[in-house]
């Protein structure tokens, strides 16, 4: 199928790609229907999160396990089973990237994680209670921001 989109044109993508989210996204929770978007450069590991209602909602997201070490949470039981996670090796995460302005204070969020089960294709944004770090920056060494 093709689709246009406001920050990457017009891009084909498979149906059966197309990633749900049951509950939408907080603050999108009309959105459910998404497609992931893998950056072509292996170099940049940051890649869309693109509606595929709606060509203007799409949200940079990165596999936080490359900029944060450790990064451990556990999922409810409830989302497990709402995601129909069977085992570990079956889910990807990712973190929602924010660009500012100011370039070096890009972050990703760590409390509300993106988790992806790939053998169905259900997904569902996770609120971590009590996580300890909100934004991780990741161009500070130790992804504090000191402003």
């Amino acid at each position: 199928m093709e689709m246009k989109t406001t920050h990457l044109g017009t891009i084909q993508y498979d149906e059966s790609n197309v990633i749900v989210f049951e509950d939408g996204i907080p603050g999108f929770e009309d959105e459910k229907d998404f497609i992931i978007v893998l950056s072509n450069d292996p170099e940049l590991p940051f890649h869309y999160l693109q509606s595929i209602k709606r060509e203007a909602i799409s949200f940079m997201i990165t596999n936080p396990f490359i900029f944060v070490n450790p990064y451990d949470f556990e999922l409810t039981s409830e989302v497990v089973e709402q995601l129909e996670i069977k085992k570990p090796s079956d889910i990807s995460i990712y973190s929602i990237v924010t660009i500012p302005e100011d370039l070096e204070r890009t972050s990703i969020n760590l409390v509300a994680p993106v988790v992806v089960n790939n053998t169905n294709n259900k997904a569902k944004q996770v609120v971590l209670q009590d996580y300890p770090i909100f934004k991780y920056f990741i161009f500070k060494a130790d992804g504090k921001d000191e402003m």
